[in-house]
């Protein structure tokens, strides 16, 4: 038998379960894009990434995720709000 942390780096090293609904991707691929999305909303915004944002314009940027008031092309079908929700 393999010793225990060769067996757990096995294990991590496969992929995991997709549990998600039908209509997003599965949850770490869904992080993915909304990050990549709302980084996209800050710089349309903003002219910066969402990190480079200050406290308030970040805040203000996910009330509009939230309220679901954000959307395009970068979301890649996947529903702003739903993701906001269920994340």
């Amino acid at each position: 038998m393999a010793p225990r942390a060769q067996r757990r780096g096995r294990w991590l090293a496969s992929p995991a379960p997709c549990l998600r609904d039908a209509d997003r991707p599965c949850m770490g691929e869904a992080w993915r894009w909304a990050l990549d999305a709302i980084d996209a909303e800050a710089t349309t915004r903003h002219g910066r990434r969402f990190a480079g944002l200050d406290e308030a314009e970040q805040d203000a940027l996910i009330t509009l995720m939230q309220r679901g008031e954000l959307g395009g092309a970068d979301w890649r079908g996947m529903d702003p709000q739903k993701f906001f929700k269920r994340r």
